[in-house]
């Protein structure tokens, strides 16, 4: 009865978290591109503003910078898609455009717009994840883009990788500190699909509309380091010019916390704790890959559930060794809908959503 009991409270905790999760998708993650330069004196005090009040106030914030111009000396203004600084109107140092719905603003109004921004219900819901394998160095991604209400223009998918932590002199000035050592943060490495980024489905979508992308991406030579990398997906609905084109939402990753790959790549290193990963694809249809790290040799359950609390696979039922393990799940028999992995060995019990979408 207390294991029955114990199993429904789990049932309730993971639906709580989906709701979360819904409701999480609904916040507007603002998306601000600004035009920046290790040559320009006064773009100092826009990574301040930037660091200091909009992250700080508004910490989903989205931030892109942009190293250029192209004839200048800045070493992080050559990469993929770097022609996105001219087509969006940057000629000013530094100068930033919130969310594509205005030409280049100076930086004493970011804040403000972004905040007015972040009040704004996205039109677009971005599902799903990304999968980072180290031994190809290769992005692996898998999302359903959703409309959330209706959309006359045509909407585009923008990818962007963006590197923090990247030492390298500024200048500056008496008001806007520049140093010998900068770190420069949200730097864009590469823009992977154009610099205009791709279109998904047709022009004129309605709400409820979707499309599922499925795609993987190279690390860009480039990058320095890749647990300083960030992932963004952005849609937004195309107008002419480009920086009056809406951005209807965006999504951030840190690239190295969606690990995948050492598992079926023989990771030999020894796991020092119980791990159930987030399944691989997420949305899937029909097979996912899910991953689990076992600190120590004995007994593990690895099952599938659905929201009744009805177990719908047994992936793992018996002795496993110490070490990383993945096993794969099908749910071709399955109806769509949201399912619970479920982890449980020596008191240990690990849980993860899944969503089987058809």
């Amino acid at each position: 009865m207390k294991n029955l009991l114990r199993f429904f409270l789990f049932i309730i905790a993971v639906l709580i978290v989906s709701f979360s999760d819904i409701n999480a998708q609904r916040e507007r993650n603002p998306v601000l591109e600004f035009a920046t330069g290790t040559w320009c004196q006064w773009c100092p005090c826009g990574h301040t503003i930037i660091h200091d009040f909009i992250l700080r106030n508004n910490p989903n914030t989205i931030v892109i910078a942009y190293h250029g111009p192209s004839n200048s000396s800045d070493p992080f203004r050559i990469f993929a898609g770097n022609t996105i600084i001219s087509k969006l109107g940057f000629s000013a140092y530094p100068t930033g455009i919130v969310d594509r719905l205005s030409a280049p603003l100076s930086r004493d109004v970011w804040a403000a717009r972004v905040s007015a921004r972040a009040q704004v219900p996205p039109q677009i819901d971005i599902m799903g994840d990304i999968g980072y394998d180290e031994s190809e160095n290769k992005i692996y991604v898998n999302l359903v883009i959703k409309a959330m209400a209706e959309i006359a223009q045509q909407p585009m998918l923008q990818f962007v990788l963006t590197e923090d932590g990247l030492k390298y002199s500024q200048t500056g000035n008496g008001s806007c500190a520049g140093s010998a050592n900068y770190i420069h943060d949200h730097v864009a490495r590469a823009l992977f699909n154009s610099d205009i980024g791709q279109a998904i489905g047709k022009p004129g979508w309605s709400a409820g509309d979707s499309v599922v992308i499925d795609t993987s991406f190279a690390m860009p030579a480039n990058v320095m380091k890749n647990t300083n990398t960030k992932f963004i997906a952005f849609v937004y609905a195309q107008k002419s010019p480009l920086n009056t084109s809406e951005i209807l939402q965006g999504r951030e990753w840190k690239v190295t916390d969606f690990p995948m790959g050492a598992y079926e790549n023989g990771y030999s290193a020894q796991p020092t704790d119980w791990f159930l990963g987030q399944n691989f694809p997420n949305p899937f249809n029909p097979e996912t890959r899910i991953s689990f790290s076992v600190p120590k040799s004995g007994y593990v359950s690895l099952k599938v559930y659905d929201l009744l609390g009805k177990e719908v696979a047994t992936l793992v039922d018996g002795e496993i060794a110490a070490g990383n393990h993945y096993r794969n799940f099908n749910a071709e028999a399955l109806p769509s809908g949201v399912y619970v992995c479920r982890l449980e060995a020596e008191g240990v019990s690990l849980s993860r959503k899944m969503s089987l979408l058809k």
